[in-house]
């Protein structure tokens, strides 16, 4: 069961990392066509038509596979600074909540993804984009309802069966100044 686990751990591991990327991706192109048109707006008056809809559109889709991100890596500032400074009984316990509260909140961004998306995939495209605000205001929360459903319902599996306290700390990143 142990070798399974780790086996599933790696294939997520790999699925973050690209997921990882993509966000970023997101991310930096968001970031462009707003200085793009910052610029065109204020020095030149003449902003593209559209571009504030696609920057709201990458902007969710980014910040929705971050949110995955974060999660897998135990990166939340608050959960981290609270269950870093707790004694080792209390931080079981408060992992297991933890756990628990995103597994519950993320089973209800299924369902409400999905009934926000039937209602909106029917709506008039506007602003520019050639398709219904359902595919980035509605979808990215029925995708990241779903991807950290999996991923919580794997790493309290892992947890139960392992018992590797490493699961309950953030993963180091590379060139990562950490203070103590």
């Amino acid at each position: 069961m142990r070798k399974t686990l780790e086996a599933i751990h790696g294939v997520l591991d790999k699925l973050m990392v690209l997921i990882h990327w993509v966000a970023g991706l997101l991310t930096g192109a968001f970031l462009m066509l707003t200085f793009v048109q910052v610029v065109l707006r204020y020095f030149f008056n003449s902003p593209i038509y559209g571009v504030d809809e696609y920057v709201i559109a990458l902007m969710v889709w980014a910040n929705a596979l971050g949110f995955v991100v974060v999660y897998w890596h135990n990166e939340h500032a608050m959960i981290e600074f609270l269950i870093s400074r707790v004694p080792a009984a209390l931080k079981y316990v408060l992992y297991w909540i933890t756990n628990l509260v995103v597994l519950a909140v993320s089973a209800v961004f299924i369902p409400a993804g999905y009934h926000l998306f039937t209602l909106q995939v029917v709506t008039t495209p506007r602003m520019g984009l050639p398709f219904p605000k359902a595919y980035y205001l509605a979808l990215p929360m029925l995708v990241m309802g779903v991807l950290m459903v999996l991923l919580c319902s794997f790493r309290t599996i892992e947890y139960a069966v392992t018992r590797k306290d490493a699961l309950m700390n953030s993963a180091p990143q590379e060139g990562v100044i950490q203070l103590d």
